[in-house]
């Protein structure tokens, strides 16, 4: 494995989660009293199995040797990862988060001290070997009742597409400095050296977008470079002259019509760009301190496209695709690893709900 790493302990510059805590304590002790089911610890015991054997195939695959690895390991909780979590995971299992989604229920968590994640997986273990009618209560193991399933971030999971041509590459946000910038210059020394055309920009830090590559040279990023969140697909655009300066354009338009339904997107913020423009309301709401409309991790514009445009986009290519919902702009963060901090104004309390019902039913907790 790759070498341990001296993480910053900088709270005030890490402030990841949510502010509000909704009785989650109170929740943590009620999911304790539960008895854990053998159907949990059958789904613990084939989760537990396919992270270690992803975990190896993946150090196996390593051809580069560089001086810092990191593995991630991704976890779904049932209830909202906050403040306190955060801590307590980093201190008894020694992870902490790279990315929330889901409304941080899921989590993507870099491993810091492999130490402490032996004793993770030992507290997996047992659960698995635990005596019929056995509760969390009062274990070792208790922090554990909070976790639906997990599983290691594997070589897959960060690429998301067949194309070899106008790809976006996403890097993850980690308070590891010193390993997030080797591996970032020796991925650009990587790009140079076999000659792989791209762009990088520092207004967007976390985006690398790649012209061509071969199947080949994608494997060796995807199989090397932990700080690679993801690699997908973009079609391509041009730029023409506009009064306000370049636009670019997309190669397609859609038709909106009157009577679509409107849709909310909770998000990072939507670009107006060219293609969406008729189908963004002219309103949005806005709970970051950066304008709407400037969505740096790209996420919630991705998110409005796939609403938008539905299958058709990926089904088949054509100048004119018909919209299949308006959209509201609704920024709830900036960055993806940003906290959730809406201010329920009593201008804005009637508009936004102040609790989502996620559907979970305390009653299954295993």
């Amino acid at each position: 494995m790759g070498n341990r790493i001296i993480y910053l302990n900088n709270e005030s510059a890490q402030k990841i989660g949510f502010n509000k805590k909704r009785n989650v304590n109170k929740e943590q002790t009620e999911n304790t009293n539960r008895t854990i089911s053998e159907v949990k610890k059958h789904y613990f015991r084939t989760y537990k199995e396919s992270f270690l054997v992803q975990r190896t195939e993946r150090e196996i695959n390593r051809s580069l040797d560089l001086p810092y690895t990191i593995d991630l390991i991704k976890i779904h909780f049932y209830k909202s990862f906050d403040n306190d979590l955060h801590k307590t995971f980093l201190t008894k299992y020694g992870i902490t988060p790279v990315e929330y989604t889901d409304f941080n229920r899921t989590v993507l968590f870099q491993i810091e001290e492999e130490e402490k994640l032996i004793i993770f997986l030992q507290h997996l273990q047992t659960i698995i070997d635990s005596a019929p009618e056995t509760t969390y209560q009062n274990t070792e193991f208790n922090l554990l009742a909070l976790m639906e399933r997990f599983s290691f971030y594997s070589t897959q999971d960060r690429v998301d597409t067949l194309d070899n041509e106008g790809l976006v590459i996403s890097l993850i946000s980690t308070h590891l400095v010193e390993f997030y910038n080797s591996q970032k210059e020796i991925l650009f020394a990587n790009l140079e050296e076999l000659s792989i055309p791209y762009t990088y920009s520092e207004n967007t830090p976390a985006i690398i977008e790649i012209h061509q590559i071969s199947q080949e040279q994608l494997t060796i990023i995807t199989n090397n470079f932990d700080i690679v969140k993801t690699i997908i697909s973009s079609r391509s655009g041009n730029i023409r002259p506009g009064i306000a300066g370049p636009v670019r354009e997309y190669g397609f338009n859609i038709t909106v019509e009157d009577h679509l339904p409107v849709i909310g997107i909770i998000d990072t913020g939507i670009t107006r760009i060219e293609p969406f423009r008729d189908a963004l309301l002219p309103a949005n709401f806005n709970h970051t301190n950066y304008p709407a409309e400037w969505d740096e991790e790209g996420h919630g514009t991705l998110v409005a496209g796939l609403v938008i445009l539905g299958d058709d986009f990926y089904l088949e290519e054509k100048e004119t695709y018909p919209a299949k919902a308006k959209i509201m702009n609704i920024k709830a963060l900036h960055f993806s690893n940003d906290e959730i901090n809406i201010d329920y104004s009593d201008e804005s309390e009637h508009l936004i709900p102040t609790k989502v019902d996620s559907g979970f039913d305390d009653d299954f907790l295993g």
